[in-house]
């Protein structure tokens, strides 16, 4: 979160936090979660506010890439007749 040398950026840190948090097991990952919980703990509420923002963005676009998959696997189908 705090970085090591370079550009500091916080907000995006924070989202990938998010990320791995909401992928981790509970009792196997539980070193994600505190990371997380300690980072969001001293984080500043712009970079929280940004951090929410960039996650809704990689959330949206996860989705699109999703359904655009999705097309190409029904456009490969209706050609190969699979």
């Amino acid at each position: 979160f705090s970085g090591q040398g370079g550009m500091l950026q916080r907000a995006r840190g924070l989202m990938w936090l998010s990320v791995a948090k909401n992928a981790a097991n509970p009792e196997r990952d539980s070193w994600v979660v505190t990371l997380y919980d300690e980072a969001m703990a001293v984080a500043a509420d712009t970079d929280r506010l940004a951090a929410t923002s960039y996650l809704e963005q990689h959330i949206k676009h996860k989705k699109e890439t999703a359904v655009v998959l999705r097309g190409c696997h029904s456009v490969r189908s209706i050609s190969t007749g699979t």
